[in-house]
């Protein structure tokens, strides 16, 4: 029975040993997990300040976008100013012209007519 009892106590500490080597292993294996736990919540908040700092780019081109198209439709307005200026400026310039060519005809006619006359 000593013998068989020997048998037994040597399995049991077989057995605890495995015991512990599991437990070892399982510690290993949970701390494993909790870095990546960790590395995955690290990512996560890197990941959500990236979105926000998008978000925040992409409002940041949205309201220069929109000051872009209000500089736009100023400078055509303003353009457009100075076509309307351009064309009335024209039209004066040729009333101008139209009448300075009136007043050199009427001053030829007095001088042709003072020299008939004199």
């Amino acid at each position: 029975m000593t013998a068989q009892l020997a048998e037994v106590e040597a399995d049991r500490r077989a057995r605890l040993d495995a015991v512990d080597a599991l437990t070892a292993t399982l510690t290993e294996v949970e701390a494993d997990r909790a870095a990546r736990l960790d590395a995955l919540n690290v990512l996560t908040v890197r990941l959500q300040e990236a979105e926000s700092d998008r978000a925040a780019r992409l409002d940041a081109i949205n309201v220069l976008t929109a000051r872009l198209q209000e500089v736009e439709l100023d400078r055509a307005a303003r353009l457009d100013a100075i076509n309307t200026l351009t064309a009335r400026l024209e039209a004066v310039e040729a009333d101008r012209a139209a009448r300075l060519e009136a007043i050199d005809s009427l001053t030829r006619q007095l001088a042709a007519s003072q020299t008939f006359a004199g």
